[in-house]
């Protein structure tokens, strides 16, 4: 998907800077039913699209939706209509059409400042074959569109919601809508106007719904609900066939967007908190309250001394004691592992580097290099201590675990099973 990124667009450096813009466009309103939606990206260089139209979602949308139903009817029960469903599933998690919107531009910010950055790998430059990254820290943006709202029972957010769920291949005929409609009692929607049907297939709505979600409510949500429905034309109109498209939803909002130069928005962050505009405050779940504790309080956070045993005992045995029972690990081994690490992120982050390298050494154990199970339990803890820096995006952090698990394992077979055999350590 094409991304357009305009760099004449206003950089937005503070919160009083933003909240002049947003009066500004609140001035231009023409219409007391018009309303702005906005939607924050944190990353300018991301196409706007539901997670549906990712990683070819699309195709099995309807399989998605039926085998969550069928999953968990007592979950869904209480909700009837089509659009409910979509909007219930969006709320845990699973790929659906719907694209979160706000009606606060506080919240679009909000979204906006989160972190991103991409990873660049560069050449191989050094005689070990350490394969080296740049990280790239990307500005967000928050983009608006003033537009009419669709209710979420108006007929064609009804038909659209009930496209979601069928199968319609490379293409069904239209006959097939029309009898899912009449199944579904809503047998009087155009059938003898199939022209205007189309039309409304291939636009996208802004809705808005009973909110009856206590997130929603938090975050004054809205969704963008797309058509996207290609329309395959017949001479005779009722054997014309629909299919199931991707867009980039960027053309339904305004082209002109607000940057948020990544420099600020930590600072921004910091503004919006001041507002109570926070993680506490956008997400009622108790992890997220926790987390906001967590990370507010890291600030406050002093040096302070380690334990000490006033009687020195046995010192426990780490993995390395462990694995010298059987094989002597010679030095240069953990040397090498931390030198990879630290090359890892052009020794630029050597907290980040003693993290992870004491976090491996934690979590190892023995036979940890011929067993998947071990390996699988040492990825998930260097992918948490990566992401507990939100420094990295999910897929980034995990690529970074992987990398690591799989350079020490290699290191671990070329300089210590493949050396030769030393005497064991008494």
């Amino acid at each position: 998907m094409d991304v357009r990124v305009r760099e004449d667009m206003p950089q937005i450096k503070n919160l009083t800077q933003y909240i002049k813009h947003n009066s500004d466009l609140q001035k231009e309103a023409t219409s007391l039913d018009e309303r702005i939606f906005f939607r924050g990206q944190e990353n300018l260089t991301w196409p706007i699209s539901p997670s549906v139209f990712r990683n070819q979602f699309l195709s099995i949308e309807h399989k998605i939706i039926k085998f969550a139903l069928e999953r968990s009817p007592k979950d869904f029960k209480d909700h009837l209509t089509p659009f409910e469903r979509l909007t219930k599933l969006q709320h845990y998690g699973l790929p659906t059409r719907l694209l979160d919107v706000t009606l606060n531009p506080l919240v679009a910010l909000y979204f906006a400042c989160q972190p991103s950055f991409d990873l660049e790998c560069i050449e191989e430059t050094d005689t070990n074959g350490n394969i080296r990254f740049n990280k790239i820290e990307r500005d967000g943006a928050v983009y608006f569109k003033r537009d009419y709202v669709a209710l979420s029972d108006a007929d064609v957010v009804k038909v659209i919601s009930l496209l979601a769920e069928m199968d319609t291949g490379t293409g069904t005929e239209v006959k097939k809508l029309f009898d899912t409609l009449r199944i579904n009692g809503m047998n009087y929607i155009y059938p003898n106007d199939l022209e205007t049907l189309f039309s409304m297939l291939q636009r996208s709505y802004f809705v808005t719904c009973s909110q009856n979600n206590e997130r929603l409510i938090r975050q004054s949500g809205a969704f963008l609900l797309p058509g996207a429905i290609n329309i395959i034309k017949e001479d005779d109109l009722e054997k014309t066939k629909i299919s199931k498209g991707i867009q980039n939803l960027q053309n339904e909002f305004s082209p002109e967007y607000f940057i948020i130069p990544y420099q600020k928005k930590e600072e921004l962050l910091e503004e919006l908190d001041f507002y109570n505009i926070n993680e506490a405050t956008l997400f009622p779940e108790l992890e997220h309250q926790m987390n906001y504790i967590k990370q507010r309080n890291l600030k406050l956070t002093t040096d302070v001394s380690t334990f000490i045993k006033m009687i020195q005992e046995a010192r426990a045995l780490d993995f390395s004691d462990v694995i010298n029972f059987q094989i002597k690990i010679p030095d240069t081994y953990w040397d090498k592992l931390q030198s990879f690490i630290d090359s890892l992120f052009n020794n630029e982050n050597p907290d980040l580097s003693i993290k992870l390298f004491d976090g491996f050494k934690a979590t190892a154990s023995l036979d940890w290099y011929k067993k998947e199970q071990l390996q699988a339990s040492i990825k998930r803890e260097l992918f948490t201590i990566i992401r507990d820096t939100k420094q990295y995006s999910i897929p980034d952090g995990k690529k970074l675990a992987k990398i690591i698990l799989d350079k020490a394992r290699a290191i671990f077979i070329d300089d210590v099973l493949k050396a030769k055999p030393e005497e064991p350590v008494e």
